[in-house]
């Protein structure tokens, strides 16, 4: 009987731990779930609200084109039309908008960029659009809507144009169908929906232009009297979820709907939010493998239990002192054992966990400089183009030596993006992880070039001292490279907006130890926050701009390498980073790089 109610106990337990453990790994791995979608959208947001802001001041630079206010003035003058199209043309093919057009002061279009198009918006009155009520109205307006005439969906940005003697209003029109493009490849989940809930961009087509939970009355007359979805009924769309898992979404961040999990999150545009919805499915495997673990864990704790009873018994039996002894001395062998494997295993894990961080941390320096380096390689494409076109006619008009001297120069332009985008792959690609003895100004003058489209954006300089002998240090090449250009990328963020806008590079070797400084003329870190730079998630930048991780992953890959990482900073003064490295060898340099006092990127 005793024996049964032992049994039932150890029962009762393996359920209990399984049950415990089941509801912890459950609700730890829908956390992380749920903190996943965040910073999914999180990212989303940034790259819409980029998408937009490349736009936005376009028709505000447009309505004081005199050209453009001319035509208003006099929309019946064939001259000025055409003048106004082939511009808007032109403007179009050269800032990827996907439409330009002006409207009369009634919503006639009198001028578009699709003039020679059979779909061409001239002619056609968009008097109900909201974008030109709000236009005519306030001086701007934006409005996001299925064209009317085309079917294609897109941002609609407007700006009103006070002529001599007439109004009008200038309308950019900007495709955002490549956000739902890239969801469907990256994050199927994530979807745009507008102020009255009406998803408009999804990476899921099937949530396509269906309302998140349900039209109001009020809502659909808003939608049909701006002809919203033109050719869409919504009516017949069911919602995706109930008003409850809304307004939970709403104010909690994220809600469960049936096998599913919903964030929202603001989009910061027109009322909009970002939505992300995951499958629980994966959450709901792991707490039921870690329940399974856990009662298979505390049942295999109990029958060790009860084979160490029994052995006890028959020990104290059958064997003397001695043997019980040996006994316990190799199951605690083992034990130490199976500690250390534990610990190597823990260690690996989080070598591989760093080593993530720090190329997150690289992709991530690499995308927000990514729009100024898809201008550095636009501006040489657009050269070689016009380089080649004019070889073409040289060579047309037999003028061969114009013809070789134009070649070289597109030769000369191709190598030049040869050179950046062989930095940004060397930059890009894991670190192997093993030490070398490497040259540190050429790891400097490497980040140097990858920083220069984003120096180039902060209309900043960077001035690099004069070069000493070469001098080497025990590093990895990358990561080294990683830190540097984490710094110069700060200090360019600081110096953004500033009347100076300078970051100075400068190395001293002495004493065995070469230390690199970089300081630059931004506002300086406060003595509250200078003590916390080097902390993880820690960032004195505005929110969404950084993840706060630069400093925090640069300070441990200097450590890495035996060396130090120090911030100097006074407010309004600037900072300075100080990066100090053992040289490799005790003190080993070699040839100097060739002379120069200073380079100034300017």
């Amino acid at each position: 009987m005793r024996q049964f109610q032992f049994l039932i106990a150890i029962a009762l337990a393996a359920l209990v731990a399984g049950f415990a453990a089941w509801q912890a790994v459950y609700r730890s791995a829908y956390d992380e779930l749920a903190d996943v979608q965040r910073t999914d959208l999180v990212l989303a947001r940034q790259s819409l609200r980029s998408e937009i802001e490349r736009f936005r001041n376009l028709p505000r630079v447009m309505r004081h084109d005199d050209r453009i206010r001319l035509l208003v003035d006099d929309p019946s003058a064939p001259p000025h039309v055409m003048l106004v199209n082939r511009l808007l043309a032109t403007i179009r093919d050269q800032t990827n908008a996907d439409e330009l057009f002006v409207l009369d002061e009634t919503g006639r279009t009198i001028a578009a960029s699709n003039f020679d198009t059979p779909m061409t918006f001239v002619g056609q009155n968009y008097g109900f659009r909201p974008y030109f009520r709000d236009a005519i109205a306030t001086g701007s307006g934006q409005f996001y809507a299925v064209g009317a005439t085309t079917g294609r969906p897109g941002y609609f940005l407007s700006s009103r144009i006070a002529g001599e003697t007439g109004t009008g209003v200038v309308v950019v029109k900007v495709d955002m169908t490549t956000f739902a493009q890239a969801w469907r490849d990256n994050a199927p989940g994530t979807a745009l929906m507008d102020r009255d809930g009406v998803v408009f961009l999804a990476g899921d087509p099937d949530w396509q232009y269906r309302p998140f939970s349900g039209l109001g009355e009020d809502a659909r007359r808003r939608i049909a009297a701006s002809r919203k979805y033109t050719g869409i009924v919504l009516e017949a769309a069911a919602p995706l979820f109930s008003p409850a898992i809304l307004a939970a979404a709403s104010e909690n961040g994220h809600a469960t709907a049936g096998d599913t999990i919903v964030s929202i999150l603001p989009a910061g545009e027109n009322d909009w939010h970002l939505v992300s919805a995951s499958t629980l499915a994966p959450v709901r495997r792991a707490a039921l493998t870690g329940g399974v673990l856990a009662g298979a864990a505390a049942l295999l704790i109990a029958g060790a239990l009860v084979i160490m009873r029994q052995r006890r018994s028959i020990l104290r039996m059958k064997l003397d002192r001695n043997a019980e002894l040996e006994a316990k001395v190799t199951e605690r062998t083992a034990a130490l054992a199976q500690e250390i494997e534990e610990r190597k295993r823990a260690e690996k894990d989080l070598r591989d966990a760093q080593e993530s961080l720090v190329q997150s941390a690289k992709l991530a320096a690499l995308g927000r400089m990514s729009a100024a380096i898809v201008h550095e390689v636009s501006q040489p494409l657009a050269a070689m183009d016009m380089t080649l076109a004019t070889a073409g006619a040289h060579t047309k008009s037999g003028d061969t030596g114009r013809t070789i001297s134009a070649l070289d120069h597109a030769r000369e332009t191709v190598r030049r993006m040869q050179r950046m985008v062989k930095h940004l792959k060397t930059f890009a690609k894991r670190d192997a992880g093993k030490l070398a003895d490497i040259d540190i100004q050429s790891c400097i003058d490497a980040a140097v070039s990858l920083a220069e489209p984003r120096r180039r954006d902060a209309d900043a300089e960077i001035v690099v001292g004069a070069s000493a002998p070469r001098t080497f240090v025990r590093a990895g090449p990358v990561r080294l490279e990683q830190v540097f250009l984490n710094i110069l990328i700060n200090a360019l963020d600081a110096v953004d907006g500033r009347d100076e806008r300078r970051v100075t590079v400068y190395v001293e070797t002495k004493d065995g130890v070469v230390a690199v400084s970089i300081a630059d003329t931004g506002v300086g870190i406060s003595e509250t926050d200078l003590s916390r730079v080097t902390e993880p998630f820690f960032s004195t930048k505005e929110t969404g701009e950084g993840l706060g991780l630069g400093l925090s992953i640069s300070n441990s890959i200097i450590e890495d390498f035996g060396g130090t990482l120090a911030v100097d900073s006074a407010p309004g003064a600037g900072t300075r980073v100080r990066v100090s490295l053992p040289v490799a060898g005790g003190g080993k340099a070699g040839a100097p790089h060739p002379a120069r006092s200073e380079t100034v990127a300017a």
